[in-house]
């Protein structure tokens, strides 16, 4: 079973994937100015997961740093 961000990450990619794309009777089909588009979305929502990851370790951090103090009064 996934975890809820697996899931929710895969969720978002799909969604991404078919914004992009236009549906076909043999699949879906991405133009070229779609794969551009494609590509700019996908990589904002990297660097945007990457960026909630480093302020979740960094708020993390300060709260374990609060907690030890407290511990150690």
């Amino acid at each position: 079973m996934d975890s809820p961000f697996t899931s929710a990450t895969r969720v978002a990619i799909e969604k991404m994937i078919l914004d992009h794309t236009t549906t076909s009777k043999y699949g879906y089909f991405l133009s070229e100015d779609q794969l551009e588009k494609l590509v700019q979305t996908l990589s904002a929502f990297l660097a945007t997961s990457r960026d909630l990851k480093a302020r979740g370790d960094q708020f993390l951090q300060a709260k374990g740093s609060r907690t030890r103090e407290r511990e150690f009064r």
